[in-house]
């Protein structure tokens, strides 16, 4: 007895240990600024306050962003500021990332539902929970509905699975919450309908059925669909389209992003991991009711039967629509939590159907890889993190250096810039950055023009203040921004080495869209623990042609 009761308080505190990391990466590296889509919050915002009557008040939240109908994220960011008062994107990070520990407790309920051992559950949170999935993790909108969505798909999916009509009720619930949170919600029907049909469940595919398709028909209600050039690419990129499937399934092996052997890295791991999930599907459907003459396969493996149809059917859909941007362009981080979540059915699924006496060699090797994988994890994708904040608190100073119009007619207060190394940007930049003190690294930049700008430094030290490092200042007559200098990491092998994590010199990309026509002058911000100085660094940029950026949107 007490070694069970001790096997399992270190099994908790094992489980624990990823999770409580990765809470406190997202409590001091989050920050509370909108990126990108997160903007559209604010619109949305805006429209339901200035709604007259509840019909009025309730389209906002079913309006299309996108290819998505996202009334999830729209209704916890309308609770958001209510109860702040504005919009707190750090709190929108919150609650998208908690939805994954709802992920986490279907899966324990699994475990517990199989009497399988605590210790071979321990390494599911050592592989969700980890910074390969950093741009969902500190992305309010994207945290919210990337997540969220599995949440609503596999709980759906979990109660589908059980043949008995309080269960069937609640799938019906969580079908609604999964259509109105991601469009790829809706590809988890014909999935619910593919397990009522194993199960010979006939009335509950019907019905199941009707209700899908009332659901879908609201959601194409008045839908305008996207052109991603799919019937070019189905046509010239065949190869590369199946490439990319299995870089996509794959992308959880993305550990080494300077590696020569990414992609086939990434691809190989994703056929794996497809011959895996194609294997155990295949092995649990001949024995369904519909096939078997006594049904051998659980509600358990019609769950991960049904997570497995969604996670390749979602696949396909993202390799399909977003291929144009190349196969590197799926190993995208906000896309590797279906590489992730492919994983982790996996490890469920060879748990239920391995011999007995394979079990324990089983468990114990995947929770020694599992604890490696999220270490390296973390290792290899801190600096993006940091990277992601650093350009964050950049678009915030940026704006602060220019006049932004806004059409708020409700004169609400929707969301408050926070506190940053940039207050008071404009009272430091306002002279002409050529009277500024020459900088001594300037000597040892590199710049390359191609497509974009790079600047290149080799002997910069970043200070361990988690703001500190290098931002360049770009000044022209009728505008000043920066731009974030990615500090130079250590591989692990020099991090072994030298004890340190961030190595000399520093890379900065410049995209040429952002500068203005005519001479553009560069300095550099060095940002040291409280304080700042500002240099010139006896150089401009000077661009004949400005691009102008052409944004298509439906929000």
């Amino acid at each position: 007895m007490k070694t069970k009761l001790s096997n399992n308080f270190f099994g908790i505190l094992l489980s624990i240990t990823p999770i409580a990391l990765y809470f406190y990466f997202l409590s001091k590296y989050a920050v509370n600024i909108p990126k990108w889509d997160d903007h559209a919050l604010k619109a949305f915002l805006l429209e339901f306050h200035d709604g007259k009557g509840i019909f009025a008040k309730s389209l906002p939240f079913f309006k299309q962003h996108n290819e998505h109908r996202i009334a999830f994220d729209r209704i916890i960011t309308l609770l958001v500021s209510e109860v702040h008062g504005h919009i707190e994107y750090r709190w929108l990070m919150w609650i998208g990332n908690l939805t994954l520990v709802g992920v986490i407790g279907i899966f324990f309920k699994i475990f517990q539902k199989n009497k399988l051992s605590f210790i071979s559950f321990v390494p599911i949170p050592f592989i969700i929970f980890q910074l390969e999935l950093w741009e969902n993790t500190f992305w309010g909108m994207a945290s919210l509905q990337n997540f969220g969505i599995l949440l609503f798909v596999f709980a759906l999916i979990y109660f589908v699975s059980i043949n008995n009509q309080r269960s069937f009720l609640w799938s019906i619930f969580f079908a609604v919450l999964a259509t109105y949170t991601s469009g790829n919600g809706m590809l988890a029907f014909p999935v619910c309908v593919c397990i009522l049909a194993l199960q010979k469940r006939w009335k509950d595919v019907t019905i199941f059925t009707l209700t899908a398709l009332v659901l879908i028909i609201l959601y194409f209600y008045h839908f305008h669909f996207p052109d991603n050039g799919v019937k070019e690419l189905l046509s010239n990129n065949i190869q590369k389209l199946i490439v990319g499937f299995f870089c996509f399934n794959g992308a959880i092996a993305d550990l080494f992003p300077l590696s020569s052997t990414r992609l086939q890295i990434t691809a190989v791991s994703g056929i794996l991991l497809t011959f895996f999930a194609f294997g155990l599907s295949f092995y649990w459907i001949l024995n369904s009711s519909l096939f078997a003459k006594k049904e051998k396969t659980s509600s358990t493996e019609y769950f991960i039967l049904g997570c497995f149809m969604f996670l390749i059917a979602s696949s396909i859909v993202v390799s399909v629509t977003r291929i144009n941007l190349g196969e590197m362009g799926l190993l995208t981080s906000r896309y590797k939590i279906y590489s992730v979540m492919m994983v982790v059915c996996i490890h469920i699924g060879l748990l239920l159907n391995l011999k007995q006496d394979k079990v324990k060699i089983f468990i114990y090797s995947t929770l020694l890889i599992s604890i490696g994988f999220n270490i390296l994890a973390n290792f290899t994708c801190f600096d993006e993190m940091v990277n992601l904040r650093k350009q964050l608190l950049t678009l915030s100073a940026n704006w602060d250096l220019e006049t932004i119009q806004t059409n708020n007619k409700s004169q609400i207060t929707f969301y408050q810039k926070p506190s940053t190394i940039f207050d008071n940007i404009k009272s430091k930049l306002s002279k002409d950055i050529k009277q500024l003190p020459a900088w001594e690294g300037y000597k040892n930049l590199k710049m390359e023009h191609t497509n974009n700008i790079s600047i290149q430094n080799s002997n910069f030290e970043r200070t361990e203040d988690i703001d500190d490092g290098a931002y360049l200042i770009i000044q022209s007559t009728s505008k000043t921004f920066l731009v974030p200098a990615l500090q130079h990491s250590f591989s692990v092998r020099s991090f072994l080495k030298h004890g340190k994590y961030w190595a000399k010199g520093f890379d900065i990309d410049i995209d040429k869209i952002e500068l203005t026509k005519g001479v553009n002058h560069l300095g550099i911000w060095i940002q040291e623990g409280k304080s700042s100085q500002q240099f010139y660094l006896n150089d401009s940029l000077v661009i004949q042609n400005s691009p102008v950026r052409v944004v298509n949107s439906n929000w």
